[in-house]
């Protein structure tokens, strides 16, 4: 017992140190998460009206033009911290942005997440069906484009303070930073059809 124990806290310990990165950004998602709620708790409260407004999901129109708005604004935010973190990547001075991004969306989460739980069971199932599946593949999408962003901004650092850049140059390095960045982008673009989908399965219950 104990030695498969050990074992798996082995593997649990390689996985964090080839993973070094997205654990960076996890805890920032979780702590932006944390601090959200905490913010909610200590000064939401009062302005209960105004975030009802904001956040309240309306009943979703089964028709085209309904449900592409609906698709837009799903996938809004999460895409324009995608270009913030793909343009962060291109600068040599782009890490504490990189840093801020999921602090931020996770600082969302936790307020959002905040107000739907203090309105009663129903705001708790909604979270739990129509919020957090979306939102767990934005996060993936964001996480890993905030580790992605993050080797790009440092290689381009290294390449400033090295001096000549290396045989290969940054090409290689910027095609394959495009396409995993399309890639999240098709993550998030699932997100939000995975969003629109679920309100339009629940919302004649749930909402």
């Amino acid at each position: 017992m104990m030695w498969t124990t050990s074992v798996r806290f082995d593997r649990c310990r390689r996985f964090i140190r080839s993973h070094q990165r997205l654990m960076l950004f996890l805890s920032l998602l979780i702590g932006g998460v944390v601090i959200g709620c905490l913010f909610f708790k200590a000064y939401g409260q009062g302005e209960t009206a105004y975030l009802s407004r904001v956040l309240t999901l309306s009943p979703l129109s089964p028709d085209v033009k309904a449900v592409l708005s609906a698709l837009y604004h799903s996938c809004f935010l999460p895409t324009l911290l995608l270009v913030v973190l793909f343009l962060s990547g291109l600068s040599a001075c782009g890490l504490p942005v990189v840093l801020a991004v999921p602090f931020f969306f996770g600082l969302g989460i936790g307020m959002s997440e905040a107000y739907y739980y203090s309105t009663g069971w129903r705001g708790v199932l909604t979270v739990l069906l129509l919020l957090l599946p979306p939102l767990l593949l934005k996060s993936v999408a964001l996480l890993m484009a905030s580790s992605e962003s993050m080797r790009m901004t440092l290689l381009f650092s290294r390449q400033l303070l090295a001096g000549p850049p290396s045989d290969d140059g940054i090409h290689p390095h910027f095609r394959l930073y495009v396409l995993r960045f399309l890639i999240f982008l098709l993550i998030i673009f699932a997100a939000g059809v995975a969003d629109v989908l679920l309100r339009l399965l629940c919302q004649s219950w749930l909402l």
